[in-house]
């Protein structure tokens, strides 16, 4: 238990103890480590955009597409430690950006014109193109002569610019592709005990559901500490063996549901996806498990 103990290597609890709820980057630290249990989001690598080449036995998702999407932008998880991902893809995918600002022509007006189909076809041409662009910015509509010099058209437009209401100036941003649903269950101790129960299971196979809950803490009722001097596998404790069973199995559940979710471009969320793999279906082998346990020490 020391050495898993010592080896869990995807998230530092430690660091957000104090934390109601987790920083940007922590959170795509936590949905990248819930992609690399996400057995639908390993039948999309394994796959390599080819379903054909799934074993006949996996069983295809019905919204595999929708998989294939979010594995599109974030990549093979397993093939970096969560540092080297973020740096070279992940972080666009949580930036929130400002498009590029520039001015534009609409209109010339000249005599003898009919200046008000002009100015209104370069007014929709811009608003339904360049304006959308740049995320429907609040824009002026100016006249400017053209017999004015550069330096008068500046001292013009910076006395206009001047009388212009503040809100007005703010920069239009576009979303992150990728934000945290509200869910105010899914605070990141909750994120980091699903996570660490189920690599824990992972990698102490051979114990049962219970024992895992135990020695995990599913349940404050149920603290290691207070069975240390007792003999819990005696039949005085069965009702309390079978309660952590399924305390423990309903977390599992929920770790699935999370990495699930998350291989849909949700997270974090552990309501029921009727799609979801198993955790043993085959979309997820044990090299690509090892693959990611491996990795993450190297961050």
């Amino acid at each position: 238990m020391a050495e898993f103990e010592e080896a869990y290597p995807f998230v530092r609890a430690a660091d957000w103890a104090h934390h109601d709820w987790i920083p940007r980057e922590n959170i795509a630290e936590l949905w990248f480590a819930y992609l690399r249990i996400s057995p639908s989001y390993g039948l999309v690598r394994e796959c390599q955009g080819d379903l054909s080449r799934a074993l006949k036995s996996t069983k295809i998702p019905q919204d595999i597409e929708m998989v294939q999407a979010v594995y599109d932008d974030f990549g093979d998880v397993w093939d970096a430690p969560f540092t080297d991902w973020w740096a070279s893809r992940g972080q666009p995918l949580f930036s929130d950006t400002s498009p590029p600002q520039h001015a534009a022509k609409l209109a010339l007006l000249e005599p003898g014109k009919n200046f008000s189909s002009d100015t209104l076809m370069g007014l929709q041409s811009y608003m339904e193109g360049s304006w959308q662009d740049a995320g429907q910015p609040a824009s002026l509509v100016l006249a400017i002569p053209a017999c004015m010099s550069p330096e008068e058209i500046a001292r013009d437009i910076r006395a206009i610019l001047r009388e212009t209401p503040p809100a007005a100036k703010r920069r239009p941003r576009s979303r992150a592709a990728y934000a945290p649903i509200s869910d105010k269950r899914m605070n990141q101790s909750a994120l980091l005990k699903y996570l660490k129960l189920y690599w824990y299971s992972v990698a102490m196979d051979d114990r049962p559901l219970w024992r895992l809950g135990l020695e995990q803490g599913v349940s404050a009722k149920y603290d290691a500490k207070k069975f240390a001097n007792a003999d819990i596998e005696s039949p005085e404790y069965a009702d309390d063996r079978r309660t952590l069973s399924i305390l423990t199995s309903r977390a599992l559940f929920r770790a699935r549901m999370i990495a699930e979710n998350a291989a849909r471009g949700v997270f974090p969320s552990y309501e029921p996806c009727s799609s979801a793999l198993e955790f043993g279906d085959a979309g997820l082998n044990n090299a690509l498990l090892l693959k990611a346990f491996e990795l993450a020490g190297r961050r």
